[in-house]
């Protein structure tokens, strides 16, 4: 439980890959009770950013998600709370 890092970074990832690493983080993030996470995906061509939000409309755990603050990444990094 301590090792585990509630942000995910996957950027510069294959497409595949980071599908991957973002089932297994949610999937081990909410199995651990974590509420407040952070996937940062980068700004780049949109394709991670794309990928991780038809992840989390998958997924009956999430309770919501967004874009963080401006200064804090804006679109990206996607904030998720978990159910």
């Amino acid at each position: 439980l301590s090792s585990f890092n509630s942000k995910l970074d996957i950027r510069g990832k294959r497409l595949d890959d980071a599908e991957k690493m973002l089932y297994e983080f949610l999937d081990t993030a909410y199995s651990l009770g974590q509420k407040d996470l952070a996937i940062v995906h980068g700004k780049g061509e949109g394709a991670l950013r794309k990928a991780t939000k038809v992840i989390l409309k998958s997924l009956p755990y999430i309770n919501s998600w967004k874009y963080e603050h401006a200064d804090r990444g804006g679109e990206g990094v996607t904030h998720v709370e978990l159910k």
